[in-house]
């Protein structure tokens, strides 16, 4: 449970992280990307109302721009026909990598584009004048190739810091779970230390009222004092068992068993009690299926779910359990129909102690305790616990355990 809890707070703190990361790096991407095309578009608009050449600004020079705009720009221009589609002008003075073929073939490339966009790393604007469609080319390789470079040293940077706060997150992780990992180990010894002592005068109690019982009789508080002792004893067993198996050590060496035998073996024990409750049990085995796994604790948990539905089952019911294999899990299934609220979320029937209806559930003798066992059980062989509403009345107990 510590360990999960420490994955738990290692993924969590990540993923945060991670987003963080994920938002500042494209946030700053974005924002220098957005910014260029601006100071881009800014250019191309002025060289297109200008037809192509910068203006003489003398002391009207836009202030965003530096007054060596002219002599840095490279840029090259070419007029579409508006009549025949054919390029009847091309300017290529400003530009040295861009002959006037290849500003011809750009411009009709362009011509099948938007009003502005790029063509490889050039980026363009059309405007109509008196020749015809005017498009203007702006060279933005350098400045594309400085925003590729920042993104790319920006990712590795954010990559590289993620790595030192992983290993940072590790360490830090064992710390902040330590209080809480020495609590929980204090309620676990304190919970298996406090069964222990208590199943001593429990089995004095019992020796003691049976003793009573074979001098004097059985009467009706004797008889009292038997059910409480054994609900107590039972519910000191359930605690321990539940206790070990939350830290790792409940389960025997695993061995491989026919887990279709130990179902039916148990199926068999509930068929009298059943019978005497007006109730009956069916059971829908697939045969010779086996796993690897404690059989002891397989079995509890069988009797457990079977239990269950007895206990909080209808009269006259009929309690259906069935055992199949899908791929490499082994599922066991127990269907009753109850007359006992259920949760709107079903999960919580795995809570400890976790009882819906406590005036009703009380006289049906349960701890509240023996679903949350049969859970840790399914999650030591690999498993999980589920419940689920068929309908109205009914509902299903699902455990799937692995074959291995």
């Amino acid at each position: 449970m510590i360990r999960k809890l420490k994955r738990r707070f290692i993924t969590l703190s990540m993923i945060a992280l991670f987003l963080l990361f994920f938002f500042i790096v494209v946030g700053m991407n974005t924002v220098n990307y957005v910014s260029f095309l601006s100071e881009s578009d800014d250019v191309l608009e002025l060289l297109s109302k200008n037809k192509g050449s910068f203006p003489d600004w003398g002391d009207g020079r836009p202030p965003h721009m530096s007054p060596e705009i002219p002599f840095e720009t490279r840029f090259f221009t070419a007029v579409i026909n508006s009549d025949d589609g054919n390029v009847v002008m091309t300017d290529t003075s400003k530009v040295a990598a861009v002959d006037a073929d290849t500003a011809a073939e750009y411009a009709l490339r362009a011509a099948d584009g938007g009003e502005r966009g790029f063509i490889g790393a050039y980026r363009y604007c059309k405007t109509e004048d008196g020749l015809g469609t005017r498009i203007v080319f702006l060279d933005c390789g350098r400045k594309l190739d400085t925003i590729y470079g920042f993104a790319l040293a920006s990712a590795l940077v954010s990559l590289l810091g993620y790595v030192i706060v992983f290993f940072a997150v590790v360490i830090v992780s064992g710390m902040i779970v330590r209080p809480v990992s020495e609590s929980y180990e204090r309620q676990k010894r304190f919970i298996a230390d406090a069964g222990h002592e208590i199943k001593t005068p429990l089995t004095i109690i019992n020796a003691n009222a049976d003793l009573y019982s074979m001098e004097n009789g059985d009467n009706e508080y004797v008889s009292e004092i038997k059910e409480q002792a054994r609900h107590l004893t039972g519910l000191c067993e359930k605690l321990i068992m539940l206790t070990k198996l939350d830290g790792g050590s409940g389960a025997a060496e695993k061995i491989e068993f026919l887990v279709s035998d130990t179902v039916l073996d148990v199926v068999g024990a509930f068929s009298a009690p059943l019978k005497l409750d007006g109730k009956t049990i069916k059971p829908y085995v697939e045969p010779m299926l086996s796993m690897q796994g404690d059989e002891g604790a397989v079995r509890q948990l069988v009797t457990l779910l079977i239990d269950n539905a007895m206990k909080y089952s209808i009269p006259e019911d009929v309690i259906e359990v069935s055992l199949s294999k899908e791929g490499r899990m082994i599922v066991l299934s127990v269907v009753n129909s109850t007359d006992c609220p259920l949760p709107d979320d079903m999960s919580k029937l795995f809570l400890r102690f976790f009882r819906p209806d406590t005036a009703r559930n009380s006289k049906r003798g349960g701890h509240g305790i023996g679903l949350s066992v049969a859970e840790a059980i399914a999650k030591s062989h690999g498993g999980m616990v589920r419940a689920r509403r068929i309908d109205g009345k009914r509902v299903e107990f699902v455990a799937e355990m692995s074959i291995k």
